[in-house]
């Protein structure tokens, strides 16, 4: 069957399940089934074989029950670059890129030497997207699943950042964990730039998200706790044993948590020097110092 053709019926297959985005589903993810390096295009003409014909099927099956495609094809774009995801890593939001962005606004040389940690890393994507920006940069990507880890040095080989990239198996909620950190980087300094997207979601209201989030995204990277503080909580009773003097730290926020998160960065002698509204205007980022 030639690709166009396949590609006609595909879009109203997916339109006929309510997709927001069928021809781009659909596009993306028989470029997958035929191996192609990005989306398959409807003024291609190529011939898919009976074996990838099933497959692109059922994929598209997946689609159509609520799987993110990012999820069948095991990737996604963020920043510049796509990123391999597994289960246990959370799909990149584009809403994240705002703490890239405000990092580069705040540090103008990029050729300094920076040292950069990444907490709660995942697939990671904020630390490795930091290092693509500052060429002479450090990143230690630390995360409590393994298996997201192994996702994030999976990363850092395939983005050439392996070399200055190490990833540590850490979870914030333990006694020592800034000591854990700092034993294992090899830094005599500590760190310019901390960044984070820490689960903010209160555990009651898990339930109600969106399908293709509560289904496919590791409950691990979503659940907050009962107010959605519990992770900000452990990282900003002891971030300050990690952060340099004229060091930022960049983390994610929800609207919903930002007077909590506010009051607990205030009583450990830190700043709130700007707060970031995403692109639909809610509160997103903090920049603290």
């Amino acid at each position: 069957m030639k690709s166009n053709e396949l590609l006609k019926q595909s879009i109203k297959f997916l339109k006929s399940y309510s997709k927001e985005t069928p021809e781009l589903d659909s596009k993306m993810i028989l470029g997958f089934v035929l191996d192609l390096k990005n989306k398959i295009y409807l003024h291609d003409d190529v011939n898919v074989s009976e074996k990838k014909l099933i497959k692109f099927k059922k994929l598209l099956n997946l689609r159509a029950n609520g799987k993110p495609v990012s999820r069948i094809i095991g990737k996604k774009y963020f920043w510049k670059d796509v990123f391999n995801i597994n289960d246990w890593t959370l799909d990149p939001r584009p809403d994240s890129e705002i703490l890239i962005e405000e990092v580069l606004l705040y540090y103008h040389n990029k050729e300094k030497n920076f040292k950069i940690l990444d907490l709660g890393c995942g697939s990671g994507c904020l630390g490795l997207s930091l290092l693509g920006e500052f060429p002479n940069a450090m990143l230690i990507g630390v995360d409590q699943c393994k298996k997201a880890l192994a996702q994030a040095k999976k990363n850092s080989k395939e983005l050439f950042c392996n070399h200055r990239s190490n990833f540590l198996n850490v979870n914030w909620f333990n006694k020592n964990w800034t000591k854990d950190i700092l034993q294992n980087s090899n830094f005599k300094t500590k760190f310019d730039i901390i960044i984070c997207n820490p689960p903010y979601i209160k555990k009651k209201q898990i339930n109600n998200l969106q399908e293709e989030v509560k289904y496919f995204d590791p409950v691990l990277a979503l659940d907050g706790g009962k107010d959605g503080c519990d992770s900000y909580r452990a990282i900003l009773n002891k971030v300050s044993h990690l952060i340099s003097n004229e060091g930022i730290i960049a983390i994610e926020i929800s609207d919903e948590i930002l007077l909590k998160v506010k009051n607990i960065i205030l009583k450990q002698g830190l700043n709130v020097k700007k707060i970031v509204q995403d692109y639909s205007g809610n509160n997103r980022v903090l920049i603290i110092k």
